[in-house]
């Protein structure tokens, strides 16, 4: 038997697996940075040693690292990591920084007070309240109607079969768009009837003060 999970919970877990595999990867991109520059700076030391392979050893090196150095032939680069290869690798190194900040303020933001993923039901599916893609999605339990589906297109809602939803910028007029459509939130019957009993009582609050006193 396998697990299912909504189109929500599985775009947080995504993310989250996201964040894990950008920080390893910083990880090995920053060890390398590190490896290149200490090879380098080494050779250099090596050079002026007059290649005594004892500076290598001193240095803490790895076979590897000694091996690149031993075998480099001089070129104009004049270092065994050319300058190109450790500032290509810094690049990276900044985009994985902030692809990394990106996903964790996305995840941040989807988890706020004011902000968190939410789903509530409807008769027939329910709506997603995703802040993490700033999307309001719908999930029917089939098919909807033609008649929905206009309602749905005339608001805003677009299919999107990337996640199988229909979908549309997350905004407060989406969201009253929502409640509307599916009798959710303020037009829930629940909400409608309390709001007209409050009603009905201030206007009967309010004629009983217009009201006429009968004489005695």
């Amino acid at each position: 038997m396998s697990l299912s999970f909504s189109p929500l919970i599985t775009k947080q877990i995504m993310s989250t697996l996201e964040i894990k595999s950008q920080e390893a990867k910083l990880q090995n991109l920053e060890a390398l940075q590190a490896r290149m520059k200490a090879t380098n700076t080494t050779y250099k030391k090596w050079i002026k040693a007059g290649k005594d392979s004892r500076a290598l050893i001193q240095a803490g090196l790895d076979s590897d690292q000694i091996r690149k150095i031993e075998t480099y032939k001089e070129d104009y680069n004049k270092q065994p990591h050319p300058s190109w290869e450790i500032t290509n690798n810094g690049a990276t190194i900044r985009n994985t920084k902030k692809r990394i900040e990106e996903l964790t303020k996305r995840v941040a933001e989807a988890q706020a007070a004011d902000g968190e993923d939410k789903e509530i039901d409807f008769d027939g599916g329910k709506v997603i309240y995703n802040y993490t893609d700033e999307r309001l999605q719908v999930d029917f339990n089939q098919k909807p109607e033609p008649k929905m589906i206009r309602l749905l297109k005339e608001n805003g809602f677009k299919w999107a079969p990337s996640v199988g939803l229909w979908q549309r910028q997350l905004t407060d007029n989406a969201k009253h768009v929502a409640d509307w459509l599916f009798k959710i939130g303020s037009y829930a019957p629940q909400a409608v009837a309390e709001r007209e009993a409050t009603q009905k009582a201030q206007l009967e609050a309010q004629l009983a003060q217009w009201a006429i006193p009968e004489e005695a």
